[in-house]
């Protein structure tokens, strides 16, 4: 049983702990709120090169590959790259890859942002 001098002392969280917690959570929140979408962005970008693999690249010229992915660029609704985050180059099997090179800056609060670099690559 407790001491009477004791009684009267309660344990648990602060005010201002609890307010450090909350203001914690709401960065993460802020901060998730403004990256998710160009992740999403990323992963439709990746379905794009995936797609474009199974298309027969090597017989394709540079502006041809270009204009297909621009073509399914379109179709999935990405805005964020163009055709000069585009690379192209062969493997060790004389396969055509493309990458995409890109970077996103999302502002997150007042003088603060946050810079995403993303690569994909249709053969990985």
């Amino acid at each position: 049983m407790r001491d009477s001098k004791y009684a009267s002392h309660q344990d648990g969280m602060t005010l201002v702990g609890m307010l450090l917690v909350v203001s914690a959570l709401a960065l993460v929140l802020l901060v998730g709120v403004k990256v998710v979408p160009a992740y999403a962005e990323f992963f439709s970008v990746k379905m794009v090169l995936h797609t474009m693999s199974k298309e027969p690249l090597n017989n394709m010229s540079k502006s041809e590959i270009i204009s297909s992915f621009n073509q399914h660029r379109d179709d999935a609704y990405i805005s964020i790259t163009n055709a000069k985050d585009i690379n192209l180059k062969k493997d060790a099997d004389g396969d055509t890859v493309i990458s995409v090179d890109y970077h996103v800056i999302k502002p997150v609060v007042y003088n603060l942002s946050a810079l995403i670099h993303f690569v994909a690559k249709s053969k990985e």
